[in-house]
Order: structure tokens, then sequence, then C-alpha cells
């Protein structure tokens, strides 16, 4: 069976760059997380992304004919997920659990479990944000 991608997760460890709330200063994207500056949260959002629970996304399209839902939610559950930084410190994180359910043509073909938190890293000229994933099949 065809496996429809993953909505903003992948297997292993993802950054991605938050976005501004509206009528916030544009921040440039980064290619250095430094992960070892992070303050991490599991709650918050932005206009674009949730980790408050009870949250719920669900997307829909079509692809060669079929009829593709994604249903993305954010649960109360909580799982610490351990990783090393780029100078080689372990970190233990509590992230926040998103459930994603996937269908293709009325099929559920897709159920994964998601781990999330927001980094807040405190500069003396602003404030920035980057959230991380790791994801494990259900």
């Amino acid at each position: 069976m065809r496996r429809i991608p993953d909505v903003c997760s992948i297997a292993g460890l993802l950054l991605l760059a938050a976005i501004p709330a509206h009528g916030a200063e544009a921040v440039e994207f980064t290619e250095e997380f430094r992960l070892a500056d992070c303050s991490f949260s599991d709650s918050g959002r932005n206009p674009y992304f949730s980790l408050q629970p009870g949250d719920q996304l669900v997307l829909e399209g079509e692809d060669d004919g079929e009829t593709l839902v994604v249903q993305i939610t954010v649960l109360r559950d909580r799982q610490s997920i351990t990783f090393e930084t780029e100078d080689g410190a372990r970190r233990t994180v509590r992230t926040r659990v998103i459930e994603e359910r996937e269908w293709v043509d009325d099929e559920l073909v897709e159920v994964s479990r998601n781990f999330f938190a927001r980094c807040v890293r405190r500069t003396t000229s602003s404030t920035s944000a980057r959230t991380w994933t790791s994801t494990t099949a259900a």
C-alpha cells in the first residue's frame, strides 16, 4: 500500500524554524540550532503550529484519484526524549505527544505518535523559538 507523506514529522530528529506571530519581525532561517542554548517547553502555539492539548488539524486532498486525509491531534500525553547536542552533551527533554492518523480513500493506513518540544532561546536582541520532533510509528 502506498504511504502518505508525513506532515511535519520524520524519523529521527528534525528541526523546524518557528513562524513569527502576526505583526512580529520576521526571523531568518538558520542552519545552526545550538540546542545546548535551548530552554525547552512542551506547550505553546503560533498561527501555524500548536502544542496545546486538544488542538486538532485536519488536512484533506487528492493524489492520483485517491482521497487523502491526515488528522493531527495534540494529546495531553508527554514523553521524555534524550538526545546528544552538537557539543556531545546529553539532554533529556519533556515533549508533547502529537498523534497523526492518515487515511487513503477512507481506509486508515497509518497511526503515529510524534514527540514535539519548543526551543526558546533568549539573546540580547531577540527571542527565537525552534520546534523539534522525534517520531515512532504506533
